[in-house]
């Protein structure tokens, strides 16, 4: 749609929005009708943020049995999913240095390895607070079923990488909302930069003379949808124990555990599809500014 619009005075995209928290108010002449171009994706990301909310609430059920009992974040776990995280980056960033020069944009990210580490560290703060529990463990569009008018959530197997006793792990469940978002980014991405899937191309195809133009408004598909599944996910969870207390702590303990995401992404991707690592990698770039 935005292709479409007038080349001599096309909309200025929206400004960058938080995951959590409140928005800023829009620049005069801004997101010129921003809610016509969404339109419906909107209504859909709330709806599937109430959903997984209402998933969340199912598994932190203790009439399941002590396998579905929360348990608190604790000092010793903090420290575990920290090391975890950079431990991750640092695996990572090795292997992008190694293979830079077939990577567009690897430098880049390599140049931001310090603040990437600063990131994670937001998950050692002792006032951070929250749950661990059983969560979907592999939760992406690919695992949902549209009926028409909603969405049935499918394989709660897990991550079929991960051995059965990992899968049993408890976790925050802000982890399974990381994972969505970053599924998020790749529908919009892949369509952006021409992409095929296990379904083939994506309809409307985006000439490669109009991507420049059309990123920041990819970026801001993106961050809208993501902000609206957030919103209503936090809807849903209400007053329950189970996320960090506040708005400063969800958006940063969430925001790392996407970019923990997105590297596993840029991890599988140059392994098995090189051509699809620009996808977690300009993720991971935006994400850090």
């Amino acid at each position: 749609r935005v292709a479409a619009l007038s080349k001599d005075a096309p909309p200025r995209p929206p400004q960058d929005e938080p995951l959590v928290g409140p928005a800023p108010e829009p620049a005069p002449g801004e997101a010129l009708g921003w809610e016509e171009l969404a339109r419906g994706f909107v209504d859909t990301a709330r709806l599937l943020g109430r959903h997984t909310g209402e998933m969340h609430l199912a598994l932190a059920d203790p009439a399941g049995g002590p396998g579905f009992v929360p348990e608190p974040f604790g000092k010793l776990y903090q420290r575990s999913v920290y090391q975890t995280m950079r431990n991750t980056a640092g695996k990572v960033l090795r292997r992008l240095r190694v293979e830079a020069d077939r990577v567009p944009g690897a430098d880049a990210l390599l140049d931001r390895a310090h603040d990437l580490n600063e990131r994670f560290r937001a998950v050692l703060d002792p006032n951070l607070g929250g749950s661990r529990i059983r969560i979907h463990g592999d939760y992406h569009l690919g695992r949902l079923l549209h009926t028409g008018r909603d969405f049935v959530v499918t394989d709660f197997d897990g991550d079929s990488a991960r051995t059965v006793e990992e899968r049993r792990v408890k976790r925050s469940p802000l982890r399974d909302v990381a994972c969505m978002i970053r599924s998020f980014d790749y529908a919009v991405r892949s369509v952006l930069f021409g992409l095929d899937g296990r379904k083939g191309r994506a309809q409307g195809v985006i000439r490669p003379e109009d991507v420049p133009a059309l990123t920041p408004w990819a970026d801001a598909w993106h961050r809208r949808v993501s902000r609206e599944f957030v919103a209503a996910y936090l809807e849903a969870m209400g007053p329950s124990d189970l996320l960090p207390h506040d708005d400063a702590g969800r958006r940063a303990l969430l925001e790392a555990l996407v970019l923990e995401k997105a590297l596993h992404e840029l991890d599988a991707e140059l392994s098995a599809a090189p051509g699809r690592a620009p996808v977690p990698l300009a993720g991971l770039l935006r994400m850090l500014g």
